[in-house]
């Protein structure tokens, strides 16, 4: 993966990797299992001093989704493949610059003290930072650019587009108007209105989505498979969460809404499989053809 490395500063990046993917796994999978346990107040990651909303957990949730299905993306599909590679760290990066810009405004909120244990939030913001600084070391180590691993087809341009805009709309209007009206009963909430908590975790699960758009708008095309095995990956583990919420288990959904979702979702895992069949069955077929050996007189 590296090149030209002496066997010290290799060990060296290769720790650094390590430490990169055991970081986003241990987030992913307490984010995704039980973030009001991990990092409400008195949890071992506590980041709250009041309990966590169900709407803020919620979101919390998908934030680990999107972070644990990113991680077993790259660990079941991408090692060993120095262009995936590269694009994993790229997508990492962008997502951990993204989370420290949010985590940053969060901190300089006026009652920042009243509602979150500052020592934490100081702590994350460090491992932040340096997870940014390791990422940054590693991604100048390979070689450039990303290599295209299979032809793109018409019924490629027109579904990664798809994904893209999806991902990209999903991505900023949290970012910009924080949790979505259309998904929650606002009638049940107190004056109407979502908190600030909510707000700041909806910008926190739309970090999460920077990764997304940034591989889909400039490294997909490159990468179609790899694409592909990603939202597949995604979809699985999200489908229970949907469809969980499509009975309102968290008290405040809307059903429609989130069944809506959970098709719209299932369409893009379909097709994505769909699609990664298709390039089985082609490399299938360029296996099995003949090779002509020698001068056809």
């Amino acid at each position: 993966m590296y090149m030209k490395m002496k066997t010290a500063e290799k060990l060296l990046y290769n720790v650094c990797g390590v430490f990169s993917i055991l970081y986003a796994l241990i987030y992913g999978v307490t984010a995704y299992a039980a973030p009001a346990f991990f990092f409400g107040p008195g949890g071992p990651l506590n980041l709250y001093k009041r309990p966590v909303h169900e709407i803020s957990i919620q979101y919390m949730r998908f934030h680990g989704l999107n972070t644990l299905s990113l991680v077993l993306s790259f660990l079941l599909f991408a090692r060993g493949n120095v262009s995936r590679e590269k694009a994993f760290t790229r997508m990492l990066l962008s997502t951990q610059a993204a989370m420290l810009f949010i985590g940053l405004r969060v901190m300089f909120d006026d009652d920042f003290e009243d509602r979150y244990q500052k020592d934490a939030w100081v702590g994350c913001a460090v491992i932040c930072l340096l997870h940014i600084v390791v990422l940054t070391m590693i991604l100048r180590k390979y070689p450039s650019p990303i290599v295209q691993e299979a032809p793109i087809e018409m019924a490629d341009r027109i579904g990664l587009t798809l994904l893209d805009l999806y991902a990209t709309l999903v991505c900023f209007s949290r970012l910009i108007f924080g949790p979505d009206p259309h998904f929650w009963d606002m009638s049940k909430l107190e004056d109407g209105k979502f908190e600030l908590e909510m707000r700041e975790c909806a910008y926190m699960f739309a970090t999460s989505m920077v990764p997304i758009v940034f591989f889909l708008t400039f490294d997909a095309w490159n990468l179609p498979r790899f694409a592909y095995k990603m939202n597949a990956m995604y979809v699985i583990m999200a489908l229970p969460i949907i469809y969980k919420e499509c009975y309102n288990s968290s008290g405040y959904g809307k059903p429609k809404a989130f069944a809506a979702t959970f098709v719209g979702q299932l369409a893009f895992g379909i097709f994505s499989m769909t699609r990664l069949g298709a390039f089985r069955k082609e490399n299938t077929m360029k296996s099995a053809s003949p090779k002509v050996v020698g001068k056809i007189a």
